[in-house]
């Protein structure tokens, strides 16, 4: 998990606005606040912090799954 956030904290918003038109916004704060709130649970026993983060992961993935036909990531 923290991996998966450092990367997600290196990807450029710009970048993520040209894979698809309003992406960085749902990106930085469903995606990377879900894996911050989890690493916070794990590091410090939050409870409150896992199902918060949890709650934003689900969130997530139904963002990314409705548009993921039209998300173009450049290889």
């Amino acid at each position: 998990m923290r991996l998966a956030l450092d990367e997600a904290k290196l990807v450029r918003d710009d970048v993520l606005e040209k894979a698809y038109p309003g992406m960085s916004k749902p990106f930085r704060d469903k995606f990377q606040r879900s894996l911050e709130l989890q690493i916070r649970n794990l590091e410090h026993g939050d409870a409150a912090a896992e199902i918060a983060g949890s709650f934003l992961h689900d969130e997530w993935v139904d963002w990314i799954n409705v548009r993921r036909r039209e998300i173009k990531i450049s290889r």
